[in-house]
C-alpha cells in the first residue's frame, strides 16, 4: 500500500506438511492472512496453492498431500521447496505461474 507504483504481485506463500495443514492453528491463521490480501489487493495476489495442485499426478502421495491441503509432494525437491520440475517452455511450474500473473496484468 505504500508503494509509488502498482507493479508488484503478493505470491501465496507456501505450507509446511505436519505445520501447516488444512484446519490446522497456524493454517487457520495464514488463511485469514490471505483472505484480507485477496479482498484488499484482489489483482495482485497469485493464489499459487490452487495453482500447484493441478499439477498433481494423481498419484498415492500427491493426493495425500492435497488431500491435507498441501502441494502435491511430486511437486516440491524435498517435500516442500518447490523442484525444479520442467514444462514444455523450460520454466519450473512457480516461476511460470508468476510469469503467466505479470502477463495477465499487461506488464
Amino acid at each position: 500500500a505504500h508503494l509509488t507504483h502498482d507493479r508488484w504481485l503478493y505470491i501465496e506463500n507456501g505450507y509446511s506438511p505436519g505445520t501447516d495443514e488444512t484446519g490446522m492453528p497456524a493454517r487457520l491463521v495464514q488463511d485469514s492472512i490471505h483472505a484480507w490480501l485477496i479482498a484488499t489487493y484482489p489483482t495482485h495476489y497469485v493464489p499459487t496453492l490452487a495453482i500447484m495442485q493441478t499439477y498433481s499426478l494423481g498419484d498415492a502421495p500427491d493426493n495425500a498431500a492435497v488431500a491435507a491441503g498441501l502441494w502435491p509432494t511430486s511437486q516440491t525437491s524435498d517435500g516442500l521447496h518447490p523442484s525444479t520440475t520442467t514444462p514444455p517452455n523450460g520454466q519450473t511450474h512457480l516461476s511460470q505461474i508468476i510469469v503467466d500473473a505479470i502477463n495477465a496484468r499487461g506488464w
